[in-house]
């Protein structure tokens, strides 16, 4: 029970980033972790934004760019939040993967898994990966700032707009904040894409009539359904970036960003659903053997029933009236139902309530990007007059 016990706690915390969080009181292995750690990087990287845009305004007579660019505050007060957010939702399901691999006798070889685990904690663990994403952020974070490559905000031309405070807090704190906890949690993803790789390649014993029709390893797609809140995050700075575009140039409509649109939730679903593509061989060669194993079953306990209960030497010996109560019946029923969820195991070990959970995810962000065009009552009633069956010509924009 110990080692089972080491095996799934040793995938949920780890990092130098984790072991800062404790130091400042920050992570305290509680249900309060999460609330203190957003408000902590709120409080470093958004309200002094706020303070130093009143400064600068008072300097320079108006209000800097980043003071009114929307992508700015999504960032740390959006974002920031569910990155923190999806790292731990993501670090309890694929601990409790870990664990289920081995309670559930689905991995054979536990010494070589134990290995796997181990492996993934060193390099979960490591400070040099999150080292360099740190010095990654910070050196692009001044790049995008000050080198003029987004043309939003702040974000000037060489020599064009002035040095502000606002400006170089931003470039120093809130969006290297935001950078170093997407590329940490595109790090540990890929950390834990590559655990789900090294397990696919040990051998499993699969159950092919466990009841979640994938041989009992259905639960592996739990931390790619956690990754929806990385894609919600990075789907609200997305949003604000395309509304500030809308706001600054005329005649520029959501339609525009259709296509780019779709184009982001399909690279999110692929990011989160590639992993799981491990164990299409295990699925697809368990579901033949079981076919194979329960066909044979149910072809002689068939063949037995009908001999005992149909064929009209039988009737002589046993009276028909005997069936009333046996359990030959019920066990008919329940190898029959075996069978199907033999029959309905799929190779994929993600159904589409998922996939429709990444998509939702992904596009609710850009609901008020949909109200800068339609107000509030105007969507309520476009949707209204298409359920009660309104007119195409009705609900033309």
């Amino acid at each position: 029970m110990s080692r089972e016990r080491s095996l799934g706690e040793g995938l949920e915390d780890g990092g130098p980033c984790q072991a800062f969080l404790g130091r400042c009181g920050l992570s305290r292995g509680g249900e309060d972790d999460l609330r203190r750690q957003a408000l902590a990087f709120i409080a470093v990287g958004w309200l002094p934004l706020v303070l130093f845009a009143g400064l600068d305004a008072l300097w320079l007579g108006r209000y800097p760019g980043f003071a009114t660019d929307l992508s700015v505050h999504a960032r740390v007060l959006v974002a920031v939040p569910l990155l923190l957010a999806h790292e731990r939702a993501v670090n309890r399901a694929s601990g409790l993967a870990v664990r289920r691999f081995v309670t559930g006798a689905i991995v054979v070889d536990v010494e070589r898994f134990a290995g796997i685990v181990r492996g993934a904690n060193r390099v979960r663990g490591a400070r040099l990966p999150e080292l360099a994403l740190l010095v990654v952020a910070v050196v692009s974070s001044q790049f995008l700032v000050w080198g003029g490559a987004t043309g939003v905000g702040d974000v000037p031309a060489p020599g064009g707009e002035r040095l502000t405070a606002t400006a170089v807090w931003y470039s120093v704190v809130s969006l290297p904040s935001f950078q170093f906890l997407l590329g940490r949690a595109v790090w540990r993803w890929c950390v834990w894409s590559w655990v789900l790789w090294r397990i696919s390649r040990l051998r499993l014993s699969l159950i092919p009539t466990h009841p979640d029709l994938a041989g009992g390893i259905g639960f592996v797609h739990s931390a790619s359904a956690a990754l929806g809140l990385a894609a919600m995050a990075a789907s609200s700075v997305v949003a604000a970036t395309w509304g500030d575009r809308i706001l600054a140039v005329r005649d520029l409509r959501v339609a525009a960003f259709v296509t780019p649109f779709v184009s982001f939730v399909l690279l999110v679903e692929i990011v989160a659903l590639a992993p799981l593509l491990f164990f299409v061989g295990h699925c697809f060669r368990a579901r033949l053997q079981g076919l194979r194993e329960y066909g044979e079953l149910a072809r002689r306990y068939t063949r037995a029933f009908h001999e005992r209960w149909v064929e009209p030497e039988a009737t002589t010996i046993q009276p028909a009236g005997e069936l009333l109560g046996t359990a030959d019946i019920q066990s008919l029923a329940d190898l029959a139902n075996s069978y199907s969820i033999i029959d309905r195991m799929r190779p994929f070990l993600v159904g589409p309530r998922v996939v429709g959970l990444l998509v939702l995810c992904t596009a609710i962000p850009m609901i008020p990007l949909i109200a800068t065009e339609r107000s509030v009552v105007e969507l309520v009633s476009l949707v209204g007059r298409s359920l009660l069956g309104g007119s195409a010509g009705a609900l033309k924009p």
